[in-house]
């Protein structure tokens, strides 16, 4: 099984996903930080140009459409089908729905770098690095398609998460995604999600400084958004944040 297929075979896993989400546009915790960021230099800015690779479940591409002023939204990612999916949800139900938006199917080990180099004020990618191939080039290219003093904002899951560190030390294997299924249970990663969902790499806070440092990007905030007690997760990041959210700067 491909990349593209392994991802397929997810979203059609979740496709009642895209047909059941909340009509009232309920913004998750991770997605309001990023939305309040995102005001906050659209204030500054007349108009942002967008890049979200990886669409997900188009929840974070409607709230972007939604919540910003004046929007130039493009997203990227290896499922036509899940494209298609977010298509029609924000035709259905973004509040207008003839913003400059446009997805693209992109392979971000293999097409990523055809992009044009300066071309976006903003790169969003959420749970995306740990999936690809080469993680080097992912953020070289995060960083070539940035306008100079663009923004990235990225997550990835923290295996140095104090519940995966309790785990090992009693023998169990860190899972950075999920089962997906009965725990144990290896069958629903080899029919459908891959191992670990599909997660290839393992990442620590200060490695991504120092990965994003590397290809010009200057680490401007780091936060854990949307989860329990927020304040004290922020007093030992490396070790209570779950999913860092960074923010860097080209």
């Amino acid at each position: 099984m491909d990349q593209k297929q392994l991802y397929e075979l997810q979203v059609s896993e979740k496709k009642e996903n895209f047909n059941n989400q909340d009509t009232k546009n309920h913004i998750n915790g991770r997605d309001k930080f990023i939305i309040e960021y995102l005001q906050d230099l659209e204030n500054r800015k007349k108009e942002l140009k967008i890049a979200e690779l990886s669409i997900g479940d188009g929840s974070l591409s409607r709230a972007l459409l939604n919540s910003l002023k004046i929007i130039e939204l493009t997203g990227f990612d290896i499922s036509s089908t899940r494209i298609a999916e977010v298509e029609k949800l924000i035709e259905d139900t973004v509040l207008e729905p003839k913003r400059k938006v446009r997805f693209y199917e992109c392979n971000f080990d293999t097409q990523f770098n055809l992009l044009n180099p300066d071309l976006f004020d903003v790169v969003i990618a959420l749970d995306i690095m740990e999936h690809v191939f080469d993680v080097f080039g992912f953020v070289e290219n995060c960083s070539r398609i940035l306008k100079q003093g663009g923004i990235l904002i990225i997550r990835v899951p923290n295996v140095a998460y104090i519940k995966h560190r309790v785990g090992l030390f009693f023998g169990n294997l860190p899972i950075t995604a999920s089962w997906f299924g009965n725990k144990g249970d290896l069958s629903i990663w080899r029919d459908r999600w891959g191992w670990d969902g599909g997660h290839l790499h393992y990442f620590t806070i200060p490695l991504l400084y120092q990965l994003l440092k590397q290809y010009g990007l200057q680490i401007q905030l780091c936060r854990d958004p949307g989860t329990q007690f927020s304040r004290f997760r922020n007093l030992l990041p490396e070790l209570l944040y779950s999913n860092p959210l960074i923010i860097a700067k080209k």
